[in-house]
């Protein structure tokens, strides 16, 4: 006979999906489950993997009404995120992993009306796009505001800087127009970012490095495959004026200037070219387009996708593409891969359920051609510039030959002469066996039945 703190544990699993029907059923059942000591209960469901170790501790700790929220059944705490802390949770019914977002009210109450928020929050809920952090729902649970996300597991840019230092063009131009083709369906539905800026951009899946930071804490890089996601839409609480489109491409364009020389602009400090020489001059001149003063003069985030496509993708470079989906704001050919891993990885990345990441070995020096950069740049610009590494070195276990496409070279191929010879060939070779068959038909029906008439 279960005990009351067991039983009144179980009904609550029941009711609140924590622990499926069918599961509480065949708990009761069991002979060898402990029924009288609900910390006994607790152990043996986390042996078998129907409870987390976060799970079994708030049981343990007389916590129960905290395993669930706003009827998401939660497994685990990922930390602090913008307003509050994040967990991970299931959905309620397809049991699938989502983030769970509890916002502290008077985070939003600051400079926001905490219904206006939530409202906001669910009209961008609508927004589907393979570089935005998909918002699944958003509401109000107990006076406590709370949003559900997609997992993705990644780190922002800013930290990513931070580890690698200043990218190469074709690296911050990618993950720039990732950025810029999520903020054109933002647009689109006649919405508004308002806090765009290198953390709220992240870059996944990562890998570990062998070498950690100063502080001891891992340190981590994109791998090839890795791609961006745009975080907050909908969640950002307003203060003042109205974010607007134009404002969202300016900020872009800060962004842009921190992922290719260490540092946000600021007002009398260092020109973008005078911290990269080496940048196209169509890139410097797109980023002065973006911070017009004049907000009706900065081009549209569609077209800063377009023109960063043309500096991010090399001619020649063939680049795998999904198929559009119903209201995804993208066109075929318009994205790169997705790069979205789940499982057990490390802490300190975004609200996701984990990367599983390996360590890598460090180059261990720098080529004064352009090599490993491990902090970023500082000093003065004008005397000593940045100097780029190649792309595939930034990147993490590039594969052969993929960095010289990176760098901008096509990749090789067969000259006009050498595909004429080779079809030659092939039709040299057909013709003989084409001929062989003909002889051999002749010997056969003309030969051979002469032959036999004789």
């Amino acid at each position: 006979m279960p005990s009351d703190s067991v039983t009144s544990f179980l009904d609550q699993a029941r009711a609140s999906r924590l622990i499926l029907p069918d599961q509480v059923d065949d708990l009761i059942r069991q002979p060898d489950v402990p029924q009288e000591n609900l910390a006994a209960v607790c152990d043996l469901l986390r042996d078998r993997g129907v409870l987390t170790d976060y799970q079994a501790d708030l049981i343990r700790a007389g916590r129960v009404d905290e395993l669930t929220f706003a009827g998401y059944p939660v497994v685990g705490e990922l930390g602090p995120c913008p307003g509050g802390t994040a967990y991970r949770a299931l959905h309620p019914s397809l049991r699938t992993p989502v983030v769970l977002r509890r916002i502290r009210p008077e985070w939003v109450e600051a400079s926001d009306n905490l219904s206006a928020y939530v409202q906001r929050a669910q009209a961008a809920c609508p927004v589907v796009h393979l570089h935005l952090a998909n918002l699944l729902d958003a509401g109000v649970y107990r006076d406590e505001p709370y949003a559900t996300l997609e997992p993705f597991d990644a780190a922002d840019l800013r930290a990513l800087v931070a580890d690698i230092g200043p990218m190469p063009t074709t690296l911050a131009a990618s993950y720039a127009r990732q950025a810029a083709l999520a903020l054109q369906a933002t647009h689109a539905r006649g919405l508004a970012h308002g806090g765009v800026r290198p953390e709220v951009i992240f870059v996944g899946p990562l890998t570990l490095l062998a070498i950690p930071r100063p502080d001891g804490s891992p340190r981590y890089r994109p791998l090839p495959t890795a791609t961006v996601k745009l975080f907050e839409l909908g969640l950002v609480p307003r203060s003042g004026s109205e974010p607007t489109p134009a404002a969202d491409v300016a900020a872009l364009a800060a962004t842009l200037h921190y992922l290719l020389t260490g540092n946000m602009p600021t007002a009398g400090g260092p020109t973008l070219e005078a911290q990269r020489p080496d940048l196209p001059a169509e890139l410097t001149e797109l980023v002065r387009e973006m911070t017009a003063a004049d907000p009706a003069a900065r081009p549209t985030a569609a077209a800063v996708a377009d023109r960063l496509g043309r500096i991010a993708i090399p001619p020649g470079m063939m680049v795998p593409t999904p198929l559009a989906t119903p209201d995804s704001g993208h066109t075929p050919g318009s994205d790169v891969p997705l790069g979205i891993v789940r499982g057990p990885g490390p802490s300190g990345l975004s609200s996701g359920t984990g990367t599983n990441v390996t360590a890598v070995e460090e180059p261990a020096a720098q080529e004064s051609s352009g090599g490993w950069v491990a902090v970023p740049y500082q000093g003065d610009a004008a005397a000593t510039p940045y100097t780029p590494m190649p792309y595939g070195d930034w990147l993490a276990d590039a594969p052969s030959g993929f960095p010289d496409v990176l760098d901008g070279a096509p990749p090789p191929r067969r000259q006009p002469s050498e595909k004429r010879s080779r079809v030659l060939i092939w039709l040299a070779v057909g013709a003989g066996l084409q001929l062989l068959a003909i002889l051999g038909w002749i010997y056969l029906v003309v030969i051979r039945g002469n032959s036999g008439g004789d």
